[in-house]
C-alpha cells in the first residue's frame, strides 16, 4: 500500500515514494524506494528500496520526547525565557509572560534591557549578570513592569550557545 503521495521528478526521471509492505513474518515494514528510468538502447527501471521503519519509529518518538518536554516548559510555574547576547527575546514561557504581564507578540518586539530598571542596568551588563550568577547561584533583577511597578525577578540567568556558536542566556 502506498503510504505517501509520490514525487515525480522529470528531469531527472526519477520517482521517490514511501511504501509499507507486510515482511514474511507479518511485521510491517516501511521502504523508501526510489525509481529511476534509465536509457541504455531500450529503457528500463531501477529500483532501490531502503528499510526505513526503524528512523520513522525513532523520529515518533523524538517528536513525542520533543512535544513533552516543551509542555512541562511551557506549563512550567517556573520562569524560564532565553535571550541572545543583546538581550533580545527568543522564547519565553507562559509563567514569565504572565508574571510580567505583557503580551507575547509584545515580548518579542522587547529586549530584557527594557524591562530592567534603568539606574541598575547603567551599572551592569548581561554578560556580568551571568557572570555573577555563577558566582552566587543567583541573582535578583530589578524590573519595571508595563503599569510602572517595579518587581525583583530572582534566578539563575545562564549563557550557553545557540547552534551558530552565540551566546544566548
Amino acid at each position: 500500500c502506498w503510504q505517501r503521495q509520490i514525487c515525480i521528478r522529470e528531469r531527472v526521471k526519477q520517482v521517490k515514494s514511501t511504501i509499507t509492505i507486510n515482511s514474511s513474518s507479518g511485521q510491517e515494514e516501511t521502504l523508501s524506494a526510489s525509481y529511476n528510468l534509465v536509457e541504455i538502447g531500450e529503457p528500463y527501471i531501477v529500483v532501490s528500496c531502503q528499510i526505513i521503519t526503524d528512523k520513522i519509529e525513532l523520529e515518533n518518538k523524538i517528536n513525542i520526547a520533543e512535544n513533552n518536554f516543551n509542555n512541562i516548559i511551557q506549563h512550567s510555574g517556573s520562569i524560564i525565557f532565553t535571550t541572545n547576547s543583546d538581550g533580545k527575546f527568543l522564547y519565553a514561557n507562559k509563567a514569565f509572560i504572565n508574571h510580567i504581564n505583557i503580551d507575547e507578540k509584545e515580548l518579542y518586539t522587547l529586549n530584557l534591557k527594557d524591562l530592567i530598571e534603568p539606574e541598575y542596568l547603567s551599572k551592569i551588563t548581561l554578560a556580568r549578570i551571568s557572570s555573577e550568577c555563577r558566582l552566587t547561584d543567583q541573582i535578583e533583577l530589578p524590573i519595571i513592569l508595563k503599569d510602572k511597578r517595579g518587581i525583583f525577578l530572582r534566578g539563575i540567568l545562564q549563557s550557553t550557545s545557540d547552534v551558530a556558536g552565540g551566546k544566548i542566556y
